[in-house]
């Protein structure tokens, strides 16, 4: 998972710096793979407004345009086909450097002056699903340092999250976990109610109530055409890896990565009758998004309408009922599924998507109704249309419910070797937001609904430790009576040399017995690769033949 730095900190932001947090986060069991910049470098690049486009008298694909930087207007050559008088859009000024060494110079492209250039995104180091300059919003502030506005010195860190830590795949659930972490509050937005403006509703039921416990749609009906993704979440997106695509998939995509629900949308006028949550039938198809045909099993769980399934449940949805730039009315579908009814239907059908990756993980069952409401709050302000109430298809008695966790503070001092206080270890429980109950030296911990990590006493034991830090901890040294003879081999076997290294501060390097297989081409390129038949990710598929 990869996140903005700038993100977390609007949420809670210690004061320490970029590398300071990534040490704490990977003590405290988050390991950071990597830290990037949020792009590559460049200056001199502000917001500019196309003032006026002419042809150029000598070059048919060329254009002179007249810029203005917020205090004086520029004659620029340019050749991009999407220019056009009044859009706004990052313009180079003389002196600037661009990624690649380049700097901007006074110059004539056919006989014409260009004081100056406008650019496209990636001409700035930044990737970009725009053709030509990049179209910058009609409200951007003309004579605006360009990294200023964006606020584009920002970090990426990727983070390598253990599979049973899917509650940390958010922002959300970073924050979270650096209140526990760093014993500081963290400050979620407030999500604003949105008001009832339409009647309209979508029914939904729940067959499969062993899968999906609880099932949440909204319509919103009449959304305006035209509308764009703002500035601020086409950013946020793309330094989490994820391409803006349009107003209302943002948005849902955007929720995800904030609070860790996946969320889908539908074109309620492709829709046929109510939704049912089931498993497929013998026979039954799916056309998913991206043209791929999915031959179902019978223990797919799908989202279906009255003739057909509209959805791999919790994986993709269908194209034939996907939401594009001519939809104007929607149904937002906010469930949980439980693990078990995703784990593996991804992967039989190579799909690698963000929705199967947190649900095959386990995704807080609290969360449907709160994410729903921050999405059709963002689709409101940002796109409009009326939205209409919720409808929520509930089973209480299958919603997954956290049991309690006897924990014996003697016998947890015992086994990390160090006493910890009761009150230290209720402190710290509760930091991670679970409720505790003290009878002497006896904690009955009740873990939050977004802990499915959290089950026996030694779950608890690991927290504890990590919270307190691994380097607090100090092995005593080995107590030995000398004896004259020979050193039988069982007493120190090769299978234990890690444990006996590791308890006397050496750190041991696990490596992945996967890898990539453009990877293994270069690093053995006369070797043939042992390929899996059905590998975890497209980057892993290969058998490690080495060390390196």
């Amino acid at each position: 998972m990869q996140f903005s730095e700038q993100w977390l900190r609007t949420w809670i932001n210690p004061d320490i710096n970029t590398q300071a947090l990534a040490d704490r986060l990977t003590l405290a069991g988050l390991e950071v793979d990597a830290i990037d910049p949020a792009c590559a470098e460049f200056s001199g690049v502000v917001v500019g407004e196309v003032k006026s486009v002419d042809p150029h008298p000598n070059a048919d694909k060329l254009r002179i345009t007249q810029v203005y930087d917020g205090e004086q207007t520029h004659q620029v050559v340019c050749g991009a086909p999407n220019v056009r008088p009044g859009m706004r859009a990052p313009f180079a000024q003389l002196g600037a450097n661009l990624p690649g060494g380049i700097k901007i110079k006074k110059t004539k492209l056919r006989g014409e002056a260009s004081l100056g250039m406008l650019c496209s995104a990636s001409e700035l180091g930044l990737e970009s699903n725009q053709d030509g300059l990049w179209a910058l919003p009609d409200d951007a502030p003309v004579g605006r340092d360009l990294r200023e506005w964006l606020k584009l010195d920002d970090a990426i860190i990727t983070l390598g999250i253990t599979p049973n830590r899917g509650d940390a795949l958010s922002i959300a659930g970073l924050a979270q976990e650096c209140t526990a972490i760093f014993d500081q509050p963290h400050r979620p937005p407030v999500i604003e109610p949105v008001p009832e403006s339409s009647e309209h509703t979508h029914n939904a039921r729940i067959t499969a109530v062993d899968a999906c416990p609880v099932y949440l749609t909204r319509a919103v009906r009449n959304l305006p055409a035209g509308k764009t993704t703002p500035i601020y979440i086409q950013e946020r997106l793309r330094r989490s890896g994820i391409k803006s695509i349009e107003p209302v998939v943002d948005i849902l995509n955007y929720v995800m990565l904030e609070w860790g629900q996946p969320l889908h949308a539908f074109d309620a006028d492709k829709l046929s009758g109510d939704i049912e949550v089931r498993y497929a039938r013998s026979g039954e198809k799916l056309i998913a998004l991206g043209e791929q045909t999915l031959e179902l099993s019978e223990d797919c769980l799908v989202i279906a309408d009255e003739h057909e399934p509209i959805a791999l449940a919790g994986i993709i949805g269908s194209q034939p009922s996907a939401v594009d730039s001519n939809t104007r009315h929607i149904v937002i579908e906010s469930a949980h599924f439980v693990p078990e009814a995703i784990i593996g239907r991804a992967r039989r059908y190579a799909l690698n998507t963000d929705a199967a990756f947190r649900f095959e993980r386990g995704v807080d069952p609290a969360l449907p109704q709160q994410a729903l409401a921050r999405a059709c709050e963002l689709i409101h302000r940002y796109v409009g249309g009326e939205v209409g109430p919720v409808v929520t298809a509930k089973n209480s008695r299958a919603i997954p419910t956290p049991q309690p966790i006897k924990l014996d503070m003697d016998w947890a001092s015992d086994r990390l070797g160090m006493a910890i206080p009761v009150a230290q270890a209720v402190n710290l429980l509760t930091r991670l937001g679970c409720t505790v109950e003290v009878n002497q030296a006896l904690l009955t911990v009740t873990p939050p609904t977004r802990r499915f990590d959290l089950k026996i006493k030694e779950d608890l034991l690991e927290e504890l430790a990590r919270l307190i830090g691994f380097d607090h901890f100090r092995a005593p040294l080995t107590r030995m009576t000398p004896e004259v003879g020979v050193m039988p081999v069982v007493i120190n076997p090769q299978a234990h040399m890690a444990d006996f290294l590791t308890a006397r501060g050496y750190f041991e390097a696990i490596t992945y017995s996967f890898i990539d297989p453009e990877a293994h081409r270069h690093l053995h390129p006369q070797c043939e690769p042992i390929r899996l038949a059905n590998p975890i990710a497209s980057q892993m598929a290969v058998m490690r033949q080495s060390l390196w």
